[in-house]
């Protein structure tokens, strides 16, 4: 008897701006590599479970019409990469690795994506296990390769770091890892607690296996005392986990609709600063589509105009952006792309806003280059002393 077809409900908000940013994260990390590298280039796309790739429309789905997931965006990204890599006569090629505990779910992604003839030029393979289990293939897989791998786990049991980090770590390898930051919250409510369950020992010991050590507990802790946020906490101690692996990370909260606290947290990480400053752009890109998506949302829930506050974020003060940079490099000769990287740092500061801060400081005659490229030098002027 045939298995048959795991089709998921419409998409929820995270999900939407979840397959969003990786679309556009794709394309703009198979053009800068297509772009960057001389020689042929290979790309993998690694999804560590990829449901069955299949969604229902909002307006409910015939046997024809689909919202896709992951497993699919992937391979049609990395086509269409192909294509633009063609476009330049540039050699290229691509490949798949698609992993997925659920058989069922495999199978409708594999059959789905037969049906597009996405596995018409793109090696696709297909592993029925965990990414845990499947570690050393995907690994092996990554190896000499350009790799962009969606670590998305299903459901309450987080991934423990020590696998995540084994990915993240490879030299050629970007990612992109949907935090489940929910259960954490949920978790945290164990901590202190003297007369803790079976059950509830095992789920702080795969958080303690999730964050990377029972750290993390001090800093929920502490949260919890101080009032400071409690996602932030969490969030900025896994990107501090990440960053010591000699990655560049951000993270951007992702909301259900009609709920005021964070679910999830979409987190990427590069060792490339292309690649983290055009993730950057995406990511904040992603937050306004988001924001759109939640008033629509609630517009359709109270039918009344949505009362979520509307206000834009304030633009970057480019003056003040300058001066930091001044003071963080004054007097030195370094890389354009370390100054880029720390501009990065700051909220919502983008690489076109720290161009246009060098443009105005080099006008001031505060910095000297003259040419635009990541590893051009760019030299900071001493500050000039004042004498009363």
């Amino acid at each position: 008897m045939a298995e048959e077809r795991v089709i998921f409900p419409p998409k929820k908000i995270p999900t939407k701006v979840k397959h969003w940013i990786l679309e556009r994260c794709l394309s703009a990390w198979g053009g800068i590599i297509v772009n960057s590298n001389p020689r042929e280039v290979k790309l993998s796309f690694i999804d560590t479970c990829c449901g069955s790739g299949l969604y229902q429309t909002s307006h409910g789905s015939d046997d024809r019409t689909y919202d896709l997931g992951s497993a699919l965006i992937g391979p049609t990204k990395l086509r269409e990469i192909l294509e633009y890599a063609q476009s330049r006569k540039h050699p290229a090629r691509a490949r798949a690795l698609l992993i997925n505990s659920d058989r069922q779910e495999l199978r409708t992604a594999h059959e789905a994506i037969g049906a597009a003839g996405l596995d018409k030029d793109i090696p696709i393979e297909y592993r029925e296990e965990t990414l845990d289990a499947a570690r050393e293939i995907v690994l092996n897989y990554c190896k000499g390769w350009f790799t962009f791998a969606f670590i998305d786990p299903y459901g309450p049991s987080p991934t423990p770091f020590s696998v995540v980090s084994s990915v993240v770590e490879g030299r050629f390898t970007d990612t992109l890892i949907n935090f489940p930051f929910h259960s954490l919250e949920k978790w945290t409510g164990f901590l202190g607690r003297p007369d803790l369950q079976p059950d509830e020992r095992a789920k702080l010991e795969a958080a303690d296996a999730f964050m990377a050590g029972p750290t993390w507990q001090d800093v929920a802790l502490n949260a919890r005392k101080t009032g400071k946020p409690l996602h932030a906490a969490l969030v900025g101690h896994y990107l501090k986990q990440l960053s010591a692996l000699g990655v560049h990370a951000l993270s951007l909260p992702l909301w259900f609709e009609h709920q005021s606290r964070v679910i999830y947290h979409l987190i990427f990480t590069s060792h490339n600063i292309a690649g983290l400053a055009s993730a950057k752009q995406k990511f904040i890109e992603g937050e306004t589509k988001q924001f759109q998506l939640r008033q629509e949302a609630e517009t359709r829930h109270t039918g009344q105009l949505s009362l979520l506050d509307s206000s834009s974020p304030s633009p970057v003060d480019l003056n003040a952006l300058g001066r930091a940079l001044c003071s963080r490099f004054a007097g030195t000769t370094i890389p354009l792309e370390d100054v880029i990287l720390v501009g990065l740092q700051q909220p919502r500061v983008l690489e076109s806003d720290i161009r246009k801060a060098l443009t105005s400081l080099k006008k001031q005659a505060l910095v000297k280059y003259s040419g635009k490229r990541w590893s051009d030098p760019i030299t900071f002027a001493v500050p000039s002393v004042r004498t009363s």
